[in-house]
């Protein structure tokens, strides 16, 4: 990702964390590219707000909750 999508990124958590939304789940395919989620998410995520990071789309469907 490029570093300058950091600012709009940290935006999104904050709106987020201001909706009470109790869980991020972000896919990352390449950890060398991540900018830093878990760092940004300690400056815009309050300690109610979980952030899954996965490496690929069925790892992250498989983190979403099931509705029962």
């Amino acid at each position: 990702m490029d570093p300058a999508c950091a600012i709009d990124l940290g935006k999104i958590m904050d709106l987020c964390d201001e909706r009470k939304v109790s869980k991020i789940v972000a896919i990352v395919p390449d950890p060398t590219k991540d900018i830093g989620l878990r760092l940004l998410s300690l400056f815009h995520l309050n300690g109610d707000v979980r952030l899954e990071l996965y490496e690929n789309l069925p790892d992250a469907i498989g983190g979403l909750p099931t509705g029962s």
